[in-house]
């Protein structure tokens, strides 16, 4: 299984899921964690993306469209991973998703253990 990481390294406010990869790859050593850029083509049918998500203060795992905000888009600054799962379900290029949503500021042990909980969820 694979789980892409996204996120910006460099920025405080969206590094949790580079920082987390460490202690994630010692806890899931059958899943392949793949740093990517918002901007590369998805080549996975069903994608799992592991990302900092705002407003929330545990981990959340977000499988419909429905569940995420999209907002209006006026430039290309705001085109996110939720409106490129959108359109990708729109043309037929996945079939679904996972986002498995960490906080800003997460404790790594609580999202390790929150995730080892729900390691068939996480990992299917």
């Amino acid at each position: 299984m694979k789980i892409l990481i996204y996120g910006n390294p460099l920025l405080s406010q969206d590094n949790a899921a580079h920082k987390l990869l460490p202690f994630l790859r010692e806890r899931f050593p059958e899943v392949e964690f793949i740093t990517a850029d918002p901007l590369e083509e998805i080549n996975e049918e069903c994608p799992t993306v592991l990302d900092v998500c705002l407003g929330i203060k545990e981990t959340t795992i977000v499988t419909s469209i429905d569940q995420l905000k999209l907002h209006r888009r006026t430039q290309m600054h705001d085109f996110d991973l939720g409106l490129q799962l959108a359109l990708l379900l729109k043309i037929g290029k996945i079939k679904g998703f996972k986002i498995i949503c960490v906080p800003q500021r997460p404790k790594k042990e609580e999202v390790a253990e929150d995730l080892l909980k729900r390691r068939p969820e996480v990992v299917m």
